[in-house]
């Protein structure tokens, strides 16, 4: 009864799941961008091998990152249970995550983006959602969309970072 209320529960009239979702969002925004841990992650993601070049121990970190990352997935898990008032293992959300991280400015090689706009992805990315639902668009074709918005994403985020190189390359000649 009390997984119920993870889900469909509120404070206030505020659903407790948002609530749960910006209390993280702030934690985790705060720890990227002003700690030393943070740091280490964008490097992380940026160039592997500069990190390990810079004496960062990858396999401590990416073991804690490894299990902050299953610890979230369980708990978002629990969630989307809870909301549904079931539990369906052919629920595939992984495309949603990803486009609404690419539409918020996170790079698909690593290293760059924010929680903000990971946040700014995900507004989005539900309301070009809603619009297709809206219109009356079948469920198979929403689908389809989607992943034409992703490639568009991830065609603009390829584009930007070939420019990003450019530039970086302009200015060490």
């Amino acid at each position: 009864r009390s997984l119920w209320w993870l889900g469909s529960g509120d404070i206030l009239g505020i659903p407790f799941a948002f609530i749960l979702m910006c209390a993280l969002m702030i934690v985790y925004g705060f720890i990227l961008a002003n700690t030393k841990f943070g740091r280490t992650i964008y490097m992380m993601g940026g160039n592997f091998q500069a990190a390990r070049l810079a004496g960062i121990n990858l396999k401590k970190n990416g073991t804690i990152l490894m299990i902050n990352c299953s610890t979230l997935a369980a708990l978002a898990g629990c969630v989307l249970a809870a909301r549904m008032h079931s539990i369906n293992p052919s629920t595939l959300l992984a495309m949603d995550a990803i486009t609404a991280a690419v539409l918020g400015g996170v790079a698909f090689t690593g290293g760059s983006g924010t929680m903000f706009g990971g946040f700014i992805g995900l507004l989005l990315l539900s309301s070009f959602q809603n619009g297709l639902q809206v219109v009356g668009l079948d469920t198979y074709w929403r689908t389809v969309a989607s992943g034409l918005l992703l490639a568009l994403a991830l065609t603009f985020d390829y584009i930007n970072t070939k420019r990003m190189a450019k530039q970086l390359k302009q200015k060490v000649d």
